[in-house]
């Protein structure tokens, strides 16, 4: 028979294992959840600039458009310094993308299938950098040898689509991969929760198991401590999936307005465009943009742009109704989906919401602060059959319309053709 001493230092060794593997685990956990959180902040960065890049390389073979078809010298200056501006800002995203980025939370490393787009077949990279060198051409060219036959705009406008359509499949692939690092974090979950039933039993086993008549004492002991780690199992467990779900909305939040954000966006989207092709339920949808934001952000600082920004994503959530999409695109646009809505209806809430939004002061600091925004819109309505990123395009085009004959104007896209 075992001795009192015997059985103490038995239980107490084993007890001291249990500990430490719980010890483990709970280190275990911490640092998976804490790498794959991290991972997914990488991955929505890095959605958000390669989202950018596609809408950006619209914006360029608009600008190269407008620029050889441009009719003064103060017409080409301006559209010149336009698309100056824009590959700039495609450039340094691009070379985020694939060099790595600190300051963006662009990791170093892609993906073997990203890296293969970039680098292998496709050859997204020298595309996109031949792309770039020929707008660079483009803009440097004398103004007398500038129209539709000059050969740095035939390249832009031959190439132009194939590369929309890589950079949109590179975004693609970015959110395929962004859920990916949403379904490890599941399986983690559901993986750290059978390890932690697992330790129970071992526990039960090796520490609670009768050795002789001295541990009859220690089971009631057990059924305490069993109790007490159930609690704290379901608990630990109920802490996870609050994190998972919270995890989930913060991936298709923004994160200064509250509005859905580019991800939450394109899911809608997705919804919306599926409903359209299959039940023939239109839908219509708006880009805003706040004028002269940048020159606010210069004069009022980055805090009080951000109060604006705040002010105008309550005044869309307070004058626009619940069916409507509400979202942030990204700096100061907006973008609006209205169901089962066609562009004049969408023109009027909109022109109402102008209205509206022009009347406000919004107060930063001692300062009274008014906006107005710009806005372009386009409809499933006119049209037979059109893909969403299409529908997205007209709307932009549709928007710098409207920015381009003043600002503080809306379009529709129907109407901007004939201007």
């Amino acid at each position: 028979m075992l001795s009192n001493i015997s059985l103490n230092h038995k239980i107490t060794v084993r007890y001291l294992i249990a500990v430490a593997l719980i010890a483990l685990l709970s280190t275990g956990s911490y640092l998976s959840f804490s790498y794959l959180l991290k991972n997914n902040e990488t991955t929505a960065a890095i959605i958000n600039i390669s989202g950018k890049q596609r809408m950006l390389s619209q914006r360029t073979a608009l600008f190269s458009k407008q620029l050889v078809a441009a009719n003064s010298s103060v017409e080409i200056n301006e559209v010149k310094s336009q698309l100056a501006q824009t590959v700039e800002i495609m450039q340094t995203g691009h070379l985020a993308l694939i060099s790595g980025s600190t300051d963006l939370h662009i990791p170093h490393h892609h993906s073997k299938v990203i890296h293969d787009m970039y680098f292998g077949e496709l050859q997204i990279d020298k595309r996109v950098k031949m792309y770039i060198q020929a707008i660079q051409k483009l803009l440097s060219s004398p103004a007398n040898t500038l129209n539709t036959a000059h050969p740095d705009y035939l390249y832009i406008d031959e190439h132009f689509n194939s590369l929309l359509v890589d950079l949109n499949n590179i975004v693609t692939q970015y959110q395929k991969e962004g859920e990916e690092s949403v379904r490890k974090i599941q399986q983690m979950e559901f993986f750290l929760w059978l390890l932690t039933l697992f330790i129970l039993l071992l526990e039960i086993q090796l520490i609670f198991r009768p050795m002789n008549k001295q541990v009859l004492k220690a089971l009631g002991e057990r059924e305490t401590y069993e109790k007490r780690l159930e609690k704290e199992i379901k608990k630990q467990t109920k802490k996870l999936v609050d994190a998972n779900i919270q995890l989930n909305k913060l991936s298709n939040t923004d994160p200064l307005t509250g509005l859905r954000n580019r991800r939450g966006l394109e899911a809608k989207l997705r919804k919306f465009h599926k409903l359209y092709t299959e039940n023939k339920n239109g839908y219509s949808l708006a880009i805003i943009d706040l004028d002269f934001f940048k020159k606010l952000n210069d004069n009022y600082g980055h805090d009080c742009g951000d109060a604006v920004l705040k002010k105008i994503a309550d005044a869309l959530m307070h004058y626009l109704d619940e069916e409507t999409i509400i979202s942030r695109f990204g700096g100061e646009e907006f973008v609006l989906l209205f169901p089962n809505c066609d562009d004049l209806t969408a023109f009027n809430i909109l022109e109402k919401l102008k209205e509206k939004i022009s009347q406000m002061e919004i107060k930063c600091e001692d300062k009274l602060i008014q906006v107005t925004f710009s806005a372009g819109i386009t409809s499933t309505e006119n049209f037979s059959n059109i893909e969403s990123s299409e529908l997205f395009r007209l709307a932009d085009i549709a928007l710098y319309q409207a920015k381009g004959a003043g600002r503080n104007q809306i379009r529709t896209y129907s109407d901007s053709r004939f201007e």
